[in-house]
């Protein structure tokens, strides 16, 4: 298992078969209505581990645009890498 958010967020993302681009587009909604937004990178940094603590807004919308817990993305309890009935890329923009 991963042993930390950024390699949990990559892992949940590849197993869904998504792109960077892929993820920050599903995660721009959630994160607008959680009052923040992601700047140009901020998730591959986020993933590689350069961004230690993104802050629970943005945990928050990247678990909800991946379809799983905070939990599982912080701790790696709590949650599924690619739960099922997550929503497929082909739902955000025409491959």
């Amino acid at each position: 298992m991963p042993s930390h958010f950024g390699a949990r967020t990559r892992q949940a993302r590849e197993a869904l078969g998504w792109t960077l681009a892929d993820l920050n587009y599903a995660a721009h909604e959630p994160a607008q209505s959680l009052g923040t937004s992601f700047a140009e990178g901020e998730i591959g940094r986020i993933e590689r581990g350069d961004v230690q603590n993104p802050g629970l807004a943005k945990v928050a919308a990247i678990a909800r645009a991946l379809g799983t817990t905070i939990d599982y993305l912080i701790t790696g309890d709590g949650g599924e890498v690619a739960p099922a009935g997550a929503p497929n890329r082909r739902m955000f923009r025409s491959s």
